[in-house]
């Protein structure tokens, strides 16, 4: 927080720039989020962590596609892949977890929304998450999306707890299309206290979400009485299933790529808690709809150490971050220097609507 504070020093007399204080009571991640858009004035709108960095290339991207692009002003959302980093505190098997740099990738495709939003909804591979679309979160937001979403949720931009998935699907379903760059734009940042330190943790899990739940006050979908393990897929399931009713979105999901993509998820659990997390999850099953898909419920023991290591796979630069500890901004002048020059994403900005 202090190299933040740093960082704003030289533009604390910018007006563009706006510190709100803190307020007499804790609020919700929700209530933060909704807060923090209320008070811009910008055209358009992101949203990060304050353990996440931008790519100061991205306005210069945004300026230049706007510009270069037919048609560009019909475009209200863009997303772009990520890059991970893990502050020291967030350890995989007792060590830091690797960061991974995608940088095999220049390309600018639209993505049709319907088409996305039903393969997300109707869970369409087997994986623990299929994606939250084109959010608002670590992704780029027109004004006038903004507005499309207000109005879905009787003035306010957030309606469930799970804010980054939930905006992505309203996103998606309040528009034709959105833009999606292969070009990395933002790092994700994982403190030892964020809920995405929490994902790989199986100790922090549960503290992680006695805290949401304590600050929210609900786990969105699930029903009253249902104590849900510390599970993405099974977080992310119940979500889907609020928002679903909330805007009437009818599809069928399959339910054996959801209990396949669970048993995926404990591929990131440390071994040593493997047995313990498989337990209650299968617990768990057995009282709700899950328990007809059972049988699909195969999840592996991975062995110790084998994620975390420096190489290269399937488009990703994966690194042992240790040395730069807490300097993510040093992080990000080497990470940023690896990927694609904004100048030449997109092959001259010749957007590919088939290439989805």
């Amino acid at each position: 927080k202090f190299e933040i504070i740093n960082s704003l020093k030289p533009f604390l007399f910018d007006r563009r720039l706006k510190i709100l204080p803190a307020q007499d009571k804790v609020l919700s991640m929700k209530d933060n989020w909704e807060r923090a858009v209320s008070n811009t004035q910008g055209e358009w709108i992101s949203i990060i962590g304050d353990d996440d960095i931008f790519s100061p290339d991205l306005i210069l991207f945004i300026q230049h596609f706007l510009k270069t692009v037919p048609n560009a002003s019909k475009y209200e959302a863009f997303k772009w892949k990520g890059i991970n980093f893990s502050w020291s505190g967030v350890n995989v098997d007792g060590r830091r977890n690797p960061a991974c740099i995608p940088v095999d990738g220049d390309t600018v495709r639209v993505i049709k929304s319907s088409d996305h939003l039903e393969g997300v909804m109707s869970w369409g591979k087997p994986k623990r998450s299929c994606g939250s679309g084109p959010s608002i979160y670590h992704g780029l937001w027109r004004r006038s999306l903004i507005d499309k979403v207000k109005k879905l949720h009787n003035g306010f931009l957030f309606d469930a707890s799970i804010m980054d998935y939930e905006s992505g699907y309203n996103a998606m379903i309040s528009t034709d299309s959105f833009i999606f760059i292969d070009r990395p734009f933002s790092i994700l940042g994982a403190c030892d206290k964020s809920n995405s330190a929490a994902v790989i943790d199986y100790t922090h899990k549960k503290v992680a979400l006695a805290n949401w739940l304590n600050e929210g006050g609900i786990n969105d979908g699930v029903p009253k009485g249902l104590n849900v393990p510390s599970s993405l897929a099974l977080t992310i399931y119940y979500l889907n299933q609020f928002w679903m009713k909330k805007v009437n979105y009818k599809t069928e999901v399959n339910m054996r790529n959801v209990v396949e993509g669970l048993a995926q998820e404990l591929v990131t659990i440390d071994p040593d808690y493997f047995d313990i997390f498989k337990d209650e999850i299968i617990s768990f099953m057995k009282e709700t709809e899950f328990v007809d898909f059972i049988q699909y419920f195969k999840p592996k023991k991975r062995e110790k150490h084998k994620i975390g290591w420096n190489g290269y796979l399937s488009g990703t630069i994966i690194i042992d971050p240790s040395k730069y500890a807490d300097r993510v901004i040093d992080f990000a002048d080497i990470a940023f220097s690896l990927v694609t020059p904004w100048q030449r994403v997109g092959s001259e900005y010749n957007v590919d609507a088939n290439n989805v």
